[in-house]
Order: structure tokens, then sequence, then C-alpha cells
């Protein structure tokens, strides 16, 4: 993805600093907002208001809780399923949403 690239690139350049990663983190945290409720429209949560906040809120949530542990321990840790496989998954539900129409997430 093209969130992992800048990092690397500043790293290679020897460009990086903690403003540049403080920034980075910053806008990664407003576009799990923006992610979030992308996911929820399209997979038809547009019309449950609580739902789209509940799922908003998650998010941010997990977001917090990987930097907390981060802040904490000093390391970033990544999991088998991590960053990178959710934005795959968002991908897809946006593929699916694409090719299936939005129909196909209602659950009558």
């Amino acid at each position: 993805s093209l969130d992992a690239i800048d990092g690397k690139q500043a790293r290679r350049t020897g460009s990086s600093s903690p403003l540049g990663e403080l920034f980075d983190h910053g806008c990664d945290s407003l576009s799990t907002v923006f992610v979030s409720l992308g996911v929820a429209c399209s997979v038809r949560l547009g019309t449950h208001p609580y739902w789209m906040f509940f799922q908003c809120m998650m998010a941010v949530t997990l977001f917090y809780c990987a930097h907390w542990q981060t802040y904490v321990s000093g390391t970033l840790r990544f999991g088998f399923v991590d960053v990178t496989e959710a934005q795959f998954g968002v991908i897809a539900i946006h593929l699916l949403s694409v090719l299936l129409g939005p129909e196909f997430w209602s659950y009558k």
C-alpha cells in the first residue's frame, strides 16, 4: 500500500524524522475515520447512524490501542493479520459492492 511506502522511502533516503512520523500517524488517524465511513456506506450502513458510529469508534479504538502499545513498549508490533491485510479487506469490500451491487450486503 502507498501508506507504507512513504516511511520506507524516508528511511532509505535518510530523511526520516520524529516530526515526519508524527505527521504520518496523524494523517493515518484521520484517514481511519474516513475509510471506516466509506466501508460503512459501501456495506449499506449509511441509513444506520449508530452502527456507523460504532464502526468508526472501533476503528479509532484499535488505532489508538496499537499506538498506545507502541508508546508503552517502545516497539511497534505487527500481528499475523494487521494493517496491510485490513487494507486489502477494505479493497475487497469496495470491489464486491461495485461488482455485485450494494444489494449484496442486504440481510433481508
